[in-house]
């Protein structure tokens, strides 16, 4: 029995020994032609898989294991391993191989130690090129071999270990062959010395295998490569390794040969993580055979398909390792995936390293590799609309997101590109539970725009129609398109901020914050009717309670007191997040009906909706707010929405919905006629009415008790209309109705006007109020085509078609005058006449009736005459005019005001006791009669009247018409001349007319730095000590006007640009002094100068400078004077103590009355450390510091209003 078992070792030993003996014995012959081209193969094959050798021999591992398969990186002091272990089929090894003629079985070892010649079926193994195994030269120049083997023929296991080198490139290193081939090496070499003799020619022996590589065997593991490690290459060999955990191996047991396999892969070593990942079949795969049309194209690329071979798709979990899905041949390639949570995985033919899948092209392996492509992508587009292939309880949005890549836009428009938008809802419909918005950002976002955006290829207006369809189609389906909202309404509304705005179920309105950052989501919300929350009034358009005819809704429908005050509060709600503000009347309806003509404004529907919500009144009876005044309403119903919404937000709200908080009420008559007695219930919302503008300003009413007037019939001024008083609270209504304003009133207003004229006219009782009326108003009153004419004594109302003349001479208008030729009842000058009364201008020759009309020579008005000398009078008459609004000429303008005091200088005045004229006419003399005044020949002729009032009102006329060419300014010079007429000396003052010596200023600006000035001094002023400011208390009001409305200040004038300039310049003698004393030298007064400009700069003004760099007293005070080189904010800037002043100068001749603007408060406040405030009083020549006197918060405001001075006036108490 011993004598069989050593024959049988030293039977095994001689077929091992022949197995080497006889793959040396071929490769040993082969002509030097094969051997170069099989060592540059090698090279090729070495470059190509450069990274690869964890997966290659991964995959070996997988075709040969049974049940286990361990990957391992071992740190030795001997050396650094990778080792890659199975414990599957042994190794087999053919000691009769036939390597000349190839009859015989291939074997493992035959096809390990060859290039391109593996034993693999592409039907059954997953490895199958033949040279992958090459890519362990990447890590070292050899790899060990450890195995359990099969010895053919035979049959009989033996333990045969070997080492397979890279390339021999010197003969040294082929000293064991046993044969010399150095003649060969040398060949090869010669032609290219990076070639050499392949390694697998001459694999080695191992006579001795390591322990620890003995201790796998002893773990049940058969085959053991074991390849160095260089220690460059030990950080690459750990990734390798730890990337594995990121890919699965689910796809393997898809292939019929692995159907049963269980195999436990175990990964990590020398600073790696062990992990343990299960080969085995998983529900998240999802497989389907692949068609015979594609198994044709396979065939007919000369590829061994099997007929039975799937296409599968698996879905990866939350927590798996790799954020992007890929493709796979079974194993992971290095192409990603089409969707970036989806694994693909097909029996794609790769190229030879097995990284990349050839698609493009009309080559047959790119049209059956993208024909398998494609039948995944339809498994997967299958699976994520059907739960029988994936099951709800897998479903995961997540699996529906496109990668982002554009490289298989084709394939996707091929599978896709039918009938996306109808899939992609239909995908929703199935597969959208709960409103999570991540699941609907991943749905819009990274699914329909990412899939119409592969489909589209840059044809936009395709994409936008998809894109509408696709929201056509949802909203069809009646789904919940939007996670925030139920989208069971026709009118959602988008507004950014997350706010919680619950409407009442009478209010068919949804809001929604969500969005979708795609530049097509507009597109989509448009199709899908969301519309962009601009402003509020697009939902109170849905608040109609009631039409603008007075119709409402059937009591069988009627809201409930609590649904109608929910209803109310809504609108607080809503008010609360409004652009527009809060309205400041009841009638604010109409402003915005009066600019937009459109039929479809929502904002004017909206307000029209609020007026017509329903309030229950004190009668228990039920009106709509524009009916009611605040007091009407049920105390118990007012306080219910009192205590929804807020006290603070109840007088809105009443504004807002039409209720009045002054006695009048504002509302349309067809509302009034309908609902004016309440009804016994409250009507439902849902109407949509049709605003027609005319019909609303037709119907508009101004309701006072019983009364109901149209606003063009009130103006409080004229007593031939109705006198409805407008004051601080219903000014606003009144405004907003256009109650007086003819120039702007709305153009249905014209005809009523026109009529209502027409019928005073026609009374003839109120003529002269009428004329003074139109006086005023003609001109708004023509351009709405409504003239007044005058024709003999007759007075009537028309249009500009009519014929008529037009006349200068006021007098020709008098009720006394009674002229044959229809006159418009208003005296214009040619030179006035608008383009609609061209060429109707009738020159009429008006001449003093000298017979009848003698001048008195001494009528006792010396007053009168007095004032055409006095400038002082005259110009408090100026004052009087700029201040007042009854002249549109701007006296602040020179020419103007020189003008005004040449006509008194070049007139004189006559009086007469009865002032008789007639009028010539084209050679025809016309008697006039007694008029009041006339101006002729340089002379203000005035008729005196029966009483003394009425013969200074002809005075006053007079000289109204010599300045203005009209009467309206005869009340402030019946004022001025007859009475005592107070106005401040300063404003008087800068009315004066300017004195010749002061031409040079008149254009109203400090003169340029280029003008030369005398230097003004200091030395003889007094400087005074500053005030020590205390406690202010209030005693009284000031009667001064403090500056113009703007805040801008009064009219300056040259003079008085020259006492201010004057006063600069001493304060800025003195300042520079103060500065020089405080930097004596150059080097400190450039320092200060330095800290100057940046506190300038800082502030965003401009910086100063020392001309030439020269610091001369005369460039420093240049420099400090601000204002010297136009318009500053303040006068003159310097350094003190460390800090910049800002320096105003105030200054005077006398006067205690200091003014200041509105722009100099508020700087003073913002610079309050820095503004300090400087008095020159150049007629007691004195320089007095005033510090910063004007108050720190110039505006006073709270919640409801502000309180904002135009202006400071600041009198100096005298001591």
């Amino acid at each position: 029995m011993c004598g069989i078992f050593v024959y049988l070792c030293i039977r095994m030993e001689m077929d091992i020994d022949n197995i080497f003996a006889n793959h040396y014995g071929y490769y040993g012959s082969l002509g030097v032609e094969t051997v170069k081209q099989q060592s540059a193969q090698y090279r090729q094959v070495e470059d190509v898989y450069q990274g690869r050798v964890v997966y290659e021999l991964l995959q070996n591992a997988i075709d040969k294991a049974e049940s286990k398969i361990r990957i391992e990186l071992l740190c030795r002091d001997d050396g650094n391993y990778l080792i890659v272990a199975n414990d599957g089929k042994p190794f087999t090894y053919g000691s009769n191989y036939d390597y000349r003629h190839g009859n015989t079985q291939r074997y493992d070892f035959q096809s390990l130690c060859s290039i391109a010649t593996s034993t693999k079926s592409a039907m059954k193994d997953i490895g199958n090129k033949g040279v992958g195994f090459k890519s362990v030269f990447s890590l070292n120049d050899y790899v060990a071999i450890y195995t359990r083997g099969m010895i053919y023929p035979g049959a009989f296991s033996a333990d045969v270990d070997f080492v397979i080198y890279n390339l021999f490139q010197t003969p040294e290193s082929l000293s064991f062959v046993g044969a010399d081939i150095s003649r060969l090496l040398a060949s090869v070499r010669a032609e290219n010395v990076n070639w050499g003799i392949p390694g697998y020619y001459f694999p080695k022996r191992i006579d001795r295998r390591p322990e620890f590589i003995g201790d796998y065997f002893d773990k049940g593991f058969v085959t053991v490569v074991c390849v160095p490690v260089a220690p460059d290459k030990l950080d690459i060999v750990r990734n390798k390794i730890s990337v594995l955990t990121n890919y699965q191996f689910y796809f393997i047991p898809t292939k019929a040969s692995f159907k049963d396999k269980h195999i436990l892969l175990e990964t990590g070593g020398t600073g790696l993580t062990f992990h343990k990942v299960d080969i085995k079949q998983s529900d998240r795969v999802v497989s389907r055979r692949v068609s015979q049309k594609t198994v044709g194209l396979g065939r007919a690329a000369g590829i061994d398909v099997d007929p039975q071979a799937m296409v599968s798709v698996y879905f990866r979990p939350a927590d798996s390792g790799s954020a992007q899905g890929s493709l796979y041949n079974y194993l992971p390639t290095e192409m990603m995936s089409l969707f970036k949570s989806i694994d693909i995985n097909a029996d794609f033919h790769t190229s030879v390293d097995r990284r990349h899948i050839v698609l493009e092209g009309d080559e047959p392996v790119g049209r059956y590799n993208r024909a398998l492509l494609v039948e995944c992508l339809q498994l997967a587009k299958d699976a994520l609309e059907d739960s029988d292939i994936l099951p709800e309880s897998l479903f995961d949005w997540r699996y529906a997101e496109f990668a982002k890549t554009d490289i298989y836009a084709d394939v996707i428009r091929e599978v896709f590109l039918a009938d996306f938008p109808s899939y992609a809802c239909r995908v929703f419909c199935k597969r959208m539970k709960g409103n999570d918005r991540n699941n609907y950002d991943i749905f819009y976002q990274r699914f329909l725009f990412a899939g119409l955006d592969r489909c589209h290829s840059y044809n936009y207006s395709w994409f936008k129609d998809k894109v509408i369809l696709t929201a056509e189609i949802m909203k069809k389906a009646g789904v919940r398109f939007l996670p925030d909202t139920p989208c069971a309404s026709d009118n959602i509304f988008y507004r950014s901020e997350s706010v919680d705005l619950s409407m009442p179920s009478s209010i068919p309105v949804e809001f929604t914050s969500y969005s979708v950052n795609h530049w097509r989501w507009d597109d989509f919300c448009t199709a899908a009717e969301i519309k962009k929350f601009e402003n509020t009034s697009e939902v109170y358009s849905l608040y109609w309670q009631c039409r603008t005819d007075g119709s409402y809704g059937a009591c069988s429908d009627a809201m409930s007191e609590e649904e109608q005050i929910e209803l109310l509060a809504s609108v607080a709600m809503l008010m609360a997040v409004e652009k527009d503000g809060y309205p400041d009347c009841a009638a604010w309806r109409f402003n915005t009906i009066y600019n937009d003509t459109s039929r479809t404004d929502d904002r004017a529907r909206g307000a029209f909706a609020l007026s017509t919500l329903f309030y229950k009144s004190k009668d228990r009876r039920y009106r709509p707010g524009q009916l009611l005044h605040k007091s009407d309403i049920d105390e118990e119903f007012i306080a219910s929405i009192e205590e929804k919404i807020g006290k603070e937000n109840l007088r809105p709200l009443l504004l807002k919905t039409g209720v009045s908080l002054n006695k009048y009420t504002y509302a349309d008559l067809r509302i009034i006629s309908s609902l004016g007695d309440g009804l016994e219930f409250i009507p439902p919302t849902g109407f949509k009415d049709r605003l027609n503008r005319d019909e609303l300003w037709k119907n508009v009413r101004i309701s006072l008790a019983s009364t109901s007037l149209h606003p063009v019939k009130v103006n409080e001024n004229y007593n031939f209309f109705h006198r409805w008083l407008r004051n601080d609270n219903n000014k606003s209504d009144f405004n907003a109705l256009y109650v007086g304003n003819y120039a702007a009133m709305p153009e249905y207003y014209t005809g009523i006007l026109a009529s209502y004229l027409g019928q005073m006219v026609a009374d003839g009782s109120r003529r002269s109020e009428i004329r003074r009326f139109y006086n005023k108003f003609y001109a708004a009153l023509l351009e709405r085509d409504i003239v007044l004419i005058k024709k003999g004594s007759d007075l009537m109302t028309g249009t500009t078609a009519a014929v008529f003349s037009v006349v200068s001479e006021e007098s020709l208008l008098g009720d006394d005058v009674s002229l044959p030729i229809p006159l418009l009842y208003v005296s214009l000058s040619n030179a006035n006449l608008s383009e609609k009364l061209r060429n109707r201008y009738l020159d009429v020759d008006v001449r003093l009736d000298e017979k009848t009309s003698p001048a008195m020579p001494d009528c006792g008005w010396d007053s009168v005459d007095n004032f055409l000398t006095d400038t002082d009078r005259q110009a408090t008459a100026l004052v009087k005019i700029t201040q007042s609004r009854l002249t549109d000429t701007d006296y602040d303008n020179e020419e103007s005001r020189r003008k005004y005091y040449e006509a008194f200088r070049i007139h004189t005045i006559a009086f007469h006791e009865t002032l008789n004229v007639y009028g010539m006419i084209e050679n025809n003399r016309y008697e006039i009669g007694s008029i009041p005044f006339m101006i002729c020949d340089g002379v203000i002729h005035v008729g005196l009247a029966d009483s003394e009032a009425q013969s200074r009102n002809n005075v006053a006329k007079a000289f109204s018409t010599l300045v203005s060419g009209g009467t309206r300014l005869a009340d402030i010079f019946e004022l001025v001349i007859f009475s005592t007429c107070y106005v401040s000396a300063s404003d008087r003052e800068a009315m004066l007319p300017m004195a010749e010596e002061d031409d040079e200023l008149s254009d109203g600006c400090p003169p340029p730095m280029s003008v030369e000035l005398p230097e003004p001094g200091y030395a003889d002023y007094q400087i005074l000590e500053p005030f020590e400011n205390g406690e202010m208390t209030v005693t009284g009001y000031s009667s001064h006007n403090v500056s113009k409305s703007d805040g801008s200040g009064n009219y300056v004038s040259p003079a008085m640009q020259k006492t201010g300039y004057d006063g600069e310049g001493v304060v800025a003698g003195y300042i520079v002094e103060e500065f020089i004393k405080e930097y004596p030298d150059t080097e400190a007064q450039r320092d200060a100068i330095c800290a100057i400009n940046e506190f300038l700069s800082r502030n965003d003004m401009p910086s100063v400078g020392i001309e030439d760099d020269v610091y001369t007293r005369e460039n420093i005070r240049n420099a400090l004077w601000y204002t010297r080189g136009g318009t500053k904010p303040f006068d003159i800037v310097t350094l003190k103590d460390g800090k910049v002043r800002l320096i105003e100068v105030k200054s005077t001749r006398g006067n205690n009355i200091l003014r200041f603007t509105k722009r100099e408060t508020v700087l003073a406040a913002k610079y309050k450390e820095n503004y300090e405030i400087y008095l020159c009083d150049l007629s007691r020549r004195i320089i007095r510091p005033l510090g910063n006197i004007l108050p720190d918060e110039p505006i006073l405001e709270n919640d409801f209003y502000r309180i904002e001075p135009s202006g400071f006036e600041v009198v100096l108490k005298e001591r």
